[in-house]
């Protein structure tokens, strides 16, 4: 049954594809002695005095060939035994052209074998090295040719110009086969660690690692749910992030109109300079006004079962068709990431959930009730001395306290109120009255612009920082006094304690308290420890939008 055109087609391309490199320039070394023969055979060669010389190379030439043919040199592509053929090969071209005619010779028309060999071995290092060594054997063969009183300058010319041509675009496929290359490379090195981070760092690497496969100038992810109106808009530019979440419907109604409707539901395609600036504006991204050429911005769709959003990089360094199909595939990468976050960051919000209810019904089973049941042993207590009474209502406060706010947990209060805002000037001074209470201190705080409304999570955090703090000055430091200092705005909080007691060593003020930098930590803050005479200062920086 006949073939078609296009199968006939299919099956030529895979056939060189598939073909071993090492047996295609054995091949072609073959094929070329074998017509250098069969051109001597039919018609000799000028000047007849090197006849035999030139037969004999070329018997010997064919030798070599066969012998490379049957049994290719195994060896990596590094090795020098390849440099070593190749310079043979150029080497016996060059010294046929040179016994027969010299510029003239037909020999001259087998001289792209060896620079397309080198090509296929090294890329553009094989094709620049081969084309200075062909250039050099040129004016080796052509400089002795016209200064023997018969001219031949326009053959050195079109000759040379023809070898420089034919490197130089020869050079450009060696170039582009390299860069798809490296491309296909990073495309497969796609980070895979990403859900080791939160969801800033998380965007932040893939967007670089995206700008870097095309190297654009310019990254803009966007995507919603499918089922509700909330998003995300990520901007990547000049190496820095800014995210933009989003639920208002108004807003996504505009972006579907303004930004999904300019793509098609599939693939990949090239969106004018207009049509970018109105992307830009529907999504609230500053467009910097720009003197240079008309961007090239190649934008996809992506669609999975939760997400349905774009991807689109201004000025790709690459070929406008290879240009459509890489963002198509970063768009696809990016809709798989974006599902794969969702599932783990679900998954690790049951195991949190579980984890919850484990230690909140241990910690009610077991440190609630022993609790519970020395407070009512301080209640029932004898106490002989009215002195001692006051001594032990302190105590049976403390314990009261530590009762409710492991109630508090356990009830899961802290989950159902995490969203809100509190007074976290009411709040931070009933924390500083009850540690004066417990140390047996003074415990002072100062405000200092602070915001009246603080999110739950950073205000549970400052107390716990305060707290940590106090104890320690108090133990390790015999501190009578202690100052906490407060302020901030938005973005991020700025905690000062400040002590009277003993303070510490040089060489351990770069340590510091363990617990407190963990604590810092883990929702991406900072601390500094310094001299206070006689005591410590605590520099601490909270940001409002942590980790955490």
């Amino acid at each position: 049954m006949p073939r078609s055109r296009r199968e006939v087609f299919l099956s030529t391309r895979n056939t060189l594809l598939f073909s071993d490199p090492e047996r295609l320039i054995g091949i072609g070394r073959a094929v070329t002695v074998g017509f250098a023969l069969l051109a001597m055979y039919l018609d000799p060669t000028q000047p007849r005095k090197f006849q035999y010389e030139v037969s004999i190379l070329l018997a010997s030439y064919a030798v070599f060939a066969a012998v490379l043919l049957i049994k290719p040199i195994d060896r990596p592509t590094h090795s020098l035994a390849h440099l070593w053929v190749h310079l043979i090969d150029s080497l016996v071209l060059g010294m046929l052209a040179f016994l027969s005619n010299e510029l003239t010779s037909p020999f001259f028309s087998f001289f792209s074998f060896p620079l397309l060999a080198m090509t296929i071995r090294w890329g553009v290092k094989g094709t620049i090295f081969g084309a200075a060594i062909l250039e050099i054997m040129l004016l080796a063969i052509g400089i002795p040719d016209i200064l023997d009183g018969n001219s031949e300058l326009n053959y050195l010319i079109v000759r040379g110009a023809y070898f420089l041509v034919f490197a130089t675009m020869l050079g450009y496929f060696a170039a582009y086969r390299e860069q798809s290359r490296a491309r296909l490379i990073s495309l497969a090195n796609w980070p895979a660690d990403n859900l080791a981070y939160d969801q800033y760092a998380w965007l932040s690497r893939m967007c670089r690692h995206a700008t870097s496969v095309l190297d654009g100038d310019e990254l803009i992810v966007v995507w919603r749910e499918q089922d509700s109106p909330r998003g995300c808009v990520a901007h990547w530019q000049s190496g820095q992030l800014s995210i933009q979440r989003n639920a208002d419907p108004q807003y996504w109604s505009w972006v579907e109109i303004d930004a999904f409707d300019l793509l098609p539901s599939r693939g990949a395609r090239a969106i004018d300079r207009a049509s970018h600036s109105r992307l830009k504006l529907a999504l609230g991204i500053a467009d910097k006004p720009s003197t240079a050429k008309e961007p090239t911005v190649i934008a996809a769709s992506f669609h999975t079962l939760r997400f349905t959003g774009l991807c689109a990089i201004s000025n790709p360094d690459s070929r406008p068709e290879d240009a459509l199909s890489l963002v198509e595939i970063i768009a696809s990468h990016f809709a798989g990431e974006l599902e794969r976050f969702d599932l783990v960051s679900q998954v690790s919000d049951i195991a949190r959930s579980e984890e919850r209810e484990t230690l909140a019904r241990d910690l009610h089973d077991g440190v609630l009730q022993d609790l519970t049941a020395i407070t009512l042993k301080l209640r029932n207590a004898y106490v002989p001395l009215p002195e001692q009474k006051p001594v032990l209502r302190e105590i049976e406060l403390l314990v009261a306290e530590q009762q409710r706010r492991i109630r508090y947990f356990v009830e899961g209060q802290r989950d159902r109120r995490s969203s809100q805002a509190f007074d976290a000037s009411s709040e931070l001074r009933v924390l500083v009255q009850r540690l004066a209470n417990q140390w047996g201190i003074d415990v002072e705080i100062e405000e200092i612009d602070l915001p009246s409304k603080l999110p739950r999570p950073v205000l549970e955090n400052i107390e716990q920082l305060v707290s940590e703090a106090t104890a320690n000055a108090v133990r390790h430091g015999a501190a009578r006094q202690v100052l906490v200092r407060l302020s901030g705005d938005s973005d991020k909080l700025s905690l000062v304690i400040r002590d009277d007691g003993k303070g510490m060593a040089d060489g351990k003020l770069d340590k510091g308290s363990s617990s407190l930098r963990s604590r810092l930590d883990k929702f991406g803050g900072s601390m500094s420890i310094g001299r206070a005479f006689p005591g410590l200062e605590i520099t601490m920086s909270i940001p409002m939008r942590g980790r955490a």
